[in-house]
């Protein structure tokens, strides 16, 4: 018999009790241990402060940049993306709207999750673009869904929401780390 009989299957009740750092993929809990190193966070931070710049330039006031959110994707599945973009969602403690835009700053400890796991679920539940940050590289992938699958986008200018198109400038998001 396969182990998936005997391994439990969690919901976002379940979740809801948990002690710790967690997300759920589709009923299996993952750890979100160790915390990120200092160049995840310092790129994250600027990624967050570049796309709240980008979106008040661009006048989008439906859509607004969140850093480290439960999303509640499904009732056995709560992801945390480094940072998203979420156009008309009432402010509540976590998303239930698919975000218009995911980013993740690879590190060594979700390296694999990002790129293979993660990627597939965003591109299976409707995220337009996921950015993918390689601080290892310093290298930038976007990924925009067309079509339902995901393929490289070749600009940074992005559209977020029907009357929302922001225009990044990430050149410097690199720069002394």
């Amino acid at each position: 018999m396969a182990l998936s009989n005997y391994t439990p299957h969690y919901t976002v009740d379940d979740y809801a009790r948990w002690e710790g750092d967690w997300e759920l993929w589709s009923g299996y809990p993952i750890a979100m241990n160790p915390s990120p190193g200092m160049a995840h966070q310092i790129l994250s931070g600027r990624i967050y402060r570049h796309l709240s710049e980008a979106l008040e330039r661009a006048g989008c006031r439906q859509c607004v940049a969140v850093p480290e959110v439960d999303w509640r994707a499904d009732e056995d599945t709560i992801l945390r993306p480094d940072t998203s973009v979420v156009c008309e969602h009432p402010v509540q403690a976590f998303l239930t709207k698919v975000p218009s835009l995911v980013v993740e700053v690879l590190s060594d400890s979700t390296r694999q999750r990002d790129l293979l796991y993660k990627r597939e679920m965003y591109e299976k539940l409707g995220v337009a673009v996921y950015m993918i940050v390689d601080p290892e590289n310093s290298a930038i992938t976007v990924l925009k869904r067309k079509k339902g699958v995901y393929q490289a986008g070749d600009t940074l200018t992005l559209n977020l929401h029907t009357e929302c198109e922001i225009s990044l400038d990430l050149t410097e998001l690199f720069v002394a780390l």
